[in-house]
């Protein structure tokens, strides 16, 4: 599969956009901030233990960043969006990247994106069956820049932007004593916001 330079289609999938504006989310003496614009992309499910994932749907309960606050300094979890929403991941079609996610940030980096969760649900050809996210509802799903890659950059006043390659046959697993469950990391990458 040929990787994209960047997040050139974007179509709104149901889940969250965080504020309007950089000037509509911010205090009276807001810190600067950038626009984190956040899209996924997802692979064939062809030759995987578990072929023919029509629906992944991940009910999230709200958004957090990790944030160091100063270069160097200890990393704090901030929520960005506290409203629930969801997104269903196997409707997204194969290779194609779609923006699911748009969030103010303070400038800076940010470390990890986390969806906190419940869980959810995926449809295969036998049916329709819970998800269950280890350590969902505390830590969350967590976006990560792939190996070696720094942190997430937030510059201020431009946008920013990371595309996820996600295959939903193969974040879940399937364990026949205690049902699905969806690996807790996704990696992602920095692209150009264009």
């Amino acid at each position: 599969m040929t990787r994209r330079s960047g997040l050139r289609r974007v179509t709104a999938v149901s889940f969250l956009i965080g504020c309007g504006s950089v000037a509509g989310c911010l205090s009276p003496d807001p810190p600067a901030s950038g626009l984190l614009v956040v899209g996924v992309e997802t692979l064939p499910d062809e030759g995987t233990e578990l072929p023919g994932v029509t629906s992944l749907v991940t009910e999230v309960e709200r958004v957090g960043i990790v944030h160091p606050a100063a270069p160097g300094s200890e990393a704090q979890v901030i929520t960005v969006v506290p409203d629930p929403s969801s997104i269903d991941f196997g409707a997204l079609e194969d290779g194609v990247p779609q923006v699911f996610m748009r969030l103010i940030v303070p400038v800076g980096v940010v470390e990890q994106i986390r969806l906190i969760t419940s869980g959810g649900t995926i449809v295969i050809p036998e049916g329709s069956f819970p998800v269950r996210v280890p350590s969902g509802s505390q830590t969350g799903l967590k976006i990560i820049p792939d190996d070696g890659e720094p942190p997430f950059p937030i510059r201020a006043d431009e946008s920013s932007a990371v595309l996820v390659t996600f295959d939903p046959a193969r974040a879940v697993v399937r364990n026949r004593g205690t049902g699905f469950h969806l690996r807790p990391v996704i990696r992602g990458r920095e692209v150009d916001p264009a």
